[in-house]
C-alpha cells in the first residue's frame, strides 16, 4: 500500500511463465482425461476385455466442467488455450471485474460450481489468505471422483487432507507440480497416495527461460521509457 501511495510502479514476470505453466497443466489434464498412464502401462491385445475397458475409461473433455482457483495471467492463458476443447469453464476470483471470458465466482459463492466441477485447478499465490485454502472442507465439497491439480503454491493446500481424500476415493486423482516442502520426502503420504502424480516444480520451466526473462524486461523498459502501458503491472 505504501508503494502505491508513493506512486511507485511495480511489475512482475508472470507472462514469461504463463505458456509453460499452461502447457504443463494441459499435459496433466490430457493424461487424466485420456487415462494415459494406465494405457502406457498396458500391453493388452486389441479386442480384449482390458482393451475395451481402457477405451471406455477415456472421457472426452467436451462438456466437462473445470473450475480455476485464482485468476490472473496464467488463468487467462489457460482459458484461451482450452476454449477449443469444449470445456465448461469457470474461475474463482476475490473481486470479479465483470469482463472475464468465463463465469466467475468468489470464495463465498462457489459452492455449486465446486460441487459440479470434474476438474479443479489451483493457481492461487502464497499469502496469508490462501494458506491451506484447499482444505478438508473444500475437498469434501468437490464432486466425487473429480481431479485436482496444483500449479500454484504448495502451502495453499492442506496436504494431509488431500492425501485422505485421495485414499478414500472422494478425489479421483491429484496432479501436483508444487508441494510443501519441495521436494517431499520419499515416505510422504502424498507420494504413497492413490492416483497422486507429482512433478518437481517444473511447470514454468522452458528452454531459454533466462532469455525470455531478459526479453520481457527489455520490452518493459522500452515501454516505460516511451510512457506506454507496462506488461504485468501489479502496482
Amino acid at each position: 500500500r505504501e508503494m502505491k501511495d508513493r506512486g511507485v510502479v511495480v511489475t512482475n514476470s508472470s507472462s514469461v511463465y504463463a505458456n509453460a505453466c499452461v502447457e504443463h497443466f494441459m499435459a496433466f489434464l490430457f493424461a487424466q482425461s485420456r487415462q494415459l498412464l494406465p494405457n502406457l502401462a498396458s500391453s493388452c491385445a486389441n479386442g480384449s476385455e482390458e482393451w475395451f475397458s481402457l477405451r471406455e475409461s477415456a472421457v472426452p473433455l467436451a462438456g466437462q466442467q473445470l473450475l480455476i482457483l485464482g485468476y490472473g495471467t496464467i488463468a487467462e492463458r489457460m482459458i484461451e488455450c482450452l476454449k477449443p476443447f469444449g470445456l465448461k469453464m469457470s474461475a474463482m476470483r476475490r473481486n470479479p471485474r465483470g469482463d472475464e471470458p468465463v463465469a466467475m465466482v468468489t470464495s463465498d459463492s462457489m459452492e455449486e460450481t465446486l460441487a459440479g466441477a470434474d476438474h479443479v485447478v489451483n493457481i492461487l499465490p502464497d499469502n496469508d489468505d490462501s494458506h491451506h485454502f484447499v482444505n478438508e472442507a473444500l475437498l469434501a465439497r468437490m464432486k466425487k471422483g473429480a481431479a485436482f491439480y496444483n500449479i500454484g503454491r504448495g502451502r495453499t493446500v492442506d496436504q494431509a487432507a488431500l492425501s485422505a481424500a485421495l485414499n478414500s476415493g472422494h478425489v479421483g486423482a491429484a496432479w501436483l507440480d508444487v508441494t510443501d516442502p519441495e521436494p517431499l520426502p520419499e515416505d510422504h503420504d502424498l507420494r504413497l497416495a492413490a492416483n497422486c502424480y507429482i512433478s518437481p516444480h517444473t511447470a514454468g520451466g522452458h528452454r531459454a527461460e533466462s532469455e525470455t526473462l531478459v526479453r520481457h524486461f527489455l520490452e518493459n523498459l522500452e515501454r516505460y521509457q516511451r510512457n506506454k502501458p507496462l506488461l504485468n503491472q501489479i502496482i
